[in-house]
C-alpha cells in the first residue's frame, strides 16, 4: 500500500497543489472519468478509459502545480472489480513519480478503508502472478 495514505484528519493545502475530491460508492467507471476531467482537468485527448487515466496521471505536464491529492471520501467502486483496477492504477502512477521529479501523486483515503484497500491490492498482485492465494 505504498504510496496511499490512511488518515481521518483533513489535508493542508500548500498552496502548491491540486485537490481532487474522488466520492464514495461509484456504480461506472465513466462517472471516475467525469470527476478526473472536472476537477483536474485532464487533456482534451483522454480517452475515458483506464490506459487513458494511467497515462495522463504520469504526465502531468499540463498541471502548474507540483502536488496532485486525490482525496476519497470512502470506498471508490461499489464493485470489488473496478476498484482493483483502479488502486492498481493509482499505485502503478504513484511509483512511477520519484519525489525530486517535477510533480507528484498523493492518494489519501479515509482510515476505515485501511482494510479493504490492503485486501484488494493483495488480491491484484495474487492475480498478475499467476497465484491463488
Amino acid at each position: 500500500m505504498d504510496g496511499f495514505l490512511f488518515t481521518n484528519t483533513a489535508y493542508v493545502d500548500d498552496g502548491d497543489s491540486v485537490i481532487v475530491r474522488i466520492p464514495a460508492n461509484l456504480e461506472q467507471v465513466e462517472d471516475l472519468f467525469i470527476v478526473f476531467e472536472q476537477q483536474l482537468g485532464l487533456p482534451e485527448y483522454f480517452g475515458k478509459n483506464w490506459d487513458a487515466l494511467s497515462d495522463s496521471l504520469r504526465d502531468l505536464s499540463w498541471v502548474s502545480k507540483h502536488t496532485v491529492v486525490l482525496i476519497h471520501r470512502g470506498r471508490t467502486f461499489i464493485d470489488d472489480a473496478l476498484w482493483i483496477v483502479y488502486l492498481d492504477v493509482l499505485r502503478e502512477c504513484i511509483e512511477n513519480w520519484e519525489k525530486d521529479e517535477e510533480h507528484s501523486i498523493v492518494a489519501v483515503f479515509p482510515e476505515s478503508c485501511r482494510d479493504e484497500v490492503g485486501r484488494l491490492t493483495r488480491v491484484e498482485k495474487r492475480a498478475a502472478s499467476g497465484g491463488s492465494g
